[in-house]
């Protein structure tokens, strides 16, 4: 098993942040929409800022997981193109398509094809190539949103105080600490299938959570988002096998009115059902800090889930199973795009 490796991995995640925000990005453009395109531990990079932006920017950010930009992308669009093995097929094609309208393009890459091709961006940023794509997330996340910060896009105070919650965190959820709140949380749910439930500012957190919780620990969970799971989903409780279930709530000191009184009637609906939900509560300074505490706690939740259920959290045969498949069967970029002739031997 190589969980000791992931482990190191995920414990470098302060250094990661630290180093990727100390990269030097300049770009000269005032873009009237941005695009970030990015699958898997990529996309949820996008994900996380979205929820932390989409009420503060000037311009509308939209998040793309999968092979094509939308009608309106063109000239005035910042597309960001992120991919950490640089040959993931899909940010592939939006990145041709991207170029081949004239989109001010920036790459995120470890390498791989994207690097190959990064001569057709406007900037090319390189990161360490991490042990998976999951456990390098805080070098995607912090490269991004440099390049955002450079550009005035975002709050860069309030970038900097979620690395030092990344610092802080460190200790408290390692291997021996006591009263790991990661670990507590593991214990909970892994002989379960949990159930996430997140306001809109933890969207991204909880669909990342799932995620490692799939790809870490070999489990299934479900995903809903208030106040839309409110107009549907909670009725399913009516005839829940409670047994089956662990409810885990993504929460945060703060919370605004509708949000907190939202969440609560949540709570009480399920504890009517005779379930306890737990709570995963973020107390950091600002809405990112807040955003990257829950993050963390959940991610190494997901790591210490794989060691109780006994599984390797690094390989995830069948990601590689299903793209071998595709390769066959689809060999989208050779097939469908020109992008292997920009490729420069």
């Amino acid at each position: 098993m190589d969980a000791r490796a992931m482990y190191e991995a995920y414990m470098g995640w302060y250094e990661q942040a630290k180093e990727a925000w100390g990269i030097e990005v300049g770009l000269d453009f005032e873009p009237a929409n941005v695009i970030y395109s990015g699958m898997g531990g990529s996309g949820a990079s996008g994900d996380l800022i979205s929820d932390w932006v989409w009420d503060r920017l000037e311009v509308p950010f939209f998040v793309v997981k999968g092979y094509h930009l939308p009608k309106w992308a063109g000239e005035d669009t910042l597309l960001i193109s992120v991919s950490v093995s640089g040959n993931t097929e899909e940010t592939l094609s939006v990145f041709y398509e991207g170029v081949k309208r004239g989109c001010k393009v920036v790459a995120i890459s470890s390498g791989g094809m994207l690097e190959r091709v990064s001569s057709k961006a406007s900037k090319f940023i390189k990161i360490p190539k991490p042990l998976a794509p999951r456990v390098g997330l805080p070098s995607i996340l912090y490269s991004s949103l440099k390049l955002l910060g450079s550009m005035g896009l975002v709050d860069t105070g309030e970038v900097e105080e979620s690395i030092e919650v990344l610092r802080g965190l460190k200790e408290s959820l390692s291997m021996g600490s006591e009263g790991n709140p990661a670990k507590e949380l593991a214990q909970e749910i892994y002989s379960t299938t949990p159930i996430i439930y997140a306001p809109p500012l933890m969207a991204g957190v909880s669909y990342r959570f799932k995620a490692s919780l799939s790809e870490n620990a070999k489990m299934d969970s479900i995903v809903n988002v208030a106040p839309e799971l409110c107009h549907n989903e909670i009725v399913a409780w009516e005839r829940m096998n409670v047994r089956d279930y662990r409810v885990v709530m993504l929460r945060y000191e703060g919370e605004e009115p509708e949000v907190k009184e939202r969440m609560d009637a949540i709570r009480e609906v399920i504890e009517g059902y005779g379930h306890e939900p737990l709570e995963v509560r973020a107390d950091a300074g600002g809405r990112l800090p807040k955003i990257v505490q829950n993050l963390y706690v959940c991610e190494m939740a997901t790591y210490y889930s794989s060691l109780l259920r006994g599984v390797d959290p690094l390989p995830t045969k069948s990601i590689d199973r299903l793209k071998a498949t595709l390769k066959e069967r689809l060999d989208y970029i050779h097939r469908y795009t020109e992008l292997g002739d920009w490729i420069t031997p």
